[in-house]
């Protein structure tokens, strides 16, 4: 945070500028968190070593939307733009490669295979018991 030395915010906290000579704010998506969030660490560090601190610059890496089954857009920062099946599956391919893990990323694998060959049928809906104890009552 500019002017206050020994405070820094990140993330959804943040209104992170770009690093670019326009001013511009990035904008609030994960990207940005991961990225901010390395460079926070590494500032603090090197405050906490008497080193001194480096400004903030935001490398874009593209974005990514799924809409739903089978159907996402990646537009990816020097290259097409996925759209469809090819879209999905690279928003599936990407969030398995950042899960921490093996055993999580075959895990989650598994969940999102059984899931789309075992599609659910109807709504999934929470309702919650409409009957109450005389005890429960207030009063």
């Amino acid at each position: 945070m500019p002017g206050l030395d020994g405070v820094w915010a990140v993330g959804d906290a943040a209104a992170v500028p770009t690093g670019g000579r326009d001013g511009s704010i990035c904008p609030q998506l994960a990207p940005v968190a991961i990225q901010s969030g390395k460079h926070c660490a590494a500032q603090i560090v090197a405050t906490l070593e008497g080193r001194p601190t480096t400004p903030f610059r935001y490398r874009n890496k593209g974005i990514m939307a799924t809409i739903g089954r089978r159907a996402a857009v990646a537009v990816l920062p020097r290259g097409p733009v996925l759209r469809g099946t090819l879209g999905w599956l690279s928003w599936l391919g990407l969030h398995l490669a950042y899960l921490v893990g093996f055993r999580n990323r075959m895990r989650v694998l598994l969940n999102w295979t059984w899931r789309y060959f075992d599609w659910p049928s109807g709504p999934r809906l929470i309702v919650a018991d409409a009957e109450t104890d005389e005890d429960d009552a207030p009063g």
